[in-house]
């Protein structure tokens, strides 16, 4: 009832590479929310980066985080 949620999930291993891809874009009384989350390994490295984008009453916040 209102509610619009996409997810979509990716997890791709490739030489050497693991890479995990969730995507999601909630719809709910006017707020549009996408949240994508990278999480990467690579080489005994693990790199985790979130972004969110919020557009809420004309306003748009952009929030990246990276943990390295």
């Amino acid at each position: 009832a209102g509610f619009t949620v996409v997810v979509a999930e990716y997890v791709v291993v490739f030489a050497g590479f693991t890479v995990v891809v969730a995507d999601y874009v909630v719809v709910f009384a006017g707020f549009t929310v996408v949240v994508a989350e990278y999480a990467v390994v690579l080489a005994g490295f693990t790199v985790v980066v979130a972004e969110y984008v919020v557009v809420f009453a004309g306003f748009t916040v952009v929030v990246a985080e990276y943990a390295v």
